[in-house]
């Protein structure tokens, strides 16, 4: 069976559609589907949040994505499957919008809590992504947290 990656960035104005994720990586062999979603706090270090600025690299972000899942797959070569879906928005998000999903589906739990944790972590870390937060006087470059 093809294992399924879908690795989608979603620009300024448009909504991670999180049903559109998981229903591309659904499928008949899958028991466990999980999904992490990330919004954008209205409060951060105390401080009130009017938005954050992401900026991302396209072309950087996807390939760096695969070659994470990639590797993660081959750690769950056990799994007869594993498929990943995530999205990404780039440019202004307000308070209370998805910022990121992760999504991970296996045919058993573990492997999906266990891979989806793991890909947020590795995504945070290495991926091609740039965060400022902005306030009503200011603004900041936030490091990946």
């Amino acid at each position: 069976m093809e294992q399924q990656t879908l690795i989608k960035i979603y620009n300024e104005g448009e909504p991670i559609e999180v049903n559109e994720l998981t229903e591309a990586i659904t499928s008949e062999e899958m028991g466990a589907i999980v999904v992490f979603q990330g919004s954008v706090r209205a409060r951060n270090r105390g401080q009130e949040v009017t938005h954050l600025s992401y900026e991302i690299y396209p072309r950087m972000l996807k390939k760096e994505a695969r070659s994470i899942i990639a590797e993660l797959r081959e750690n769950y070569a056990d799994e007869s499957s594993l498929n990943v879906a995530c999205g990404f928005r780039n440019g202004k998000v307000d308070p209370g919008e998805i910022s990121t999903v992760i999504a991970a589906a296996s045919p058993h739990r573990e492997a999906a809590f266990k891979v989806c944790r793991q890909l947020l972590e590795e995504f945070k870390q290495n991926l091609p992504i740039w965060k400022k937060e902005n306030y009503n006087n200011r603004s900041a470059w936030i490091e990946n947290d």
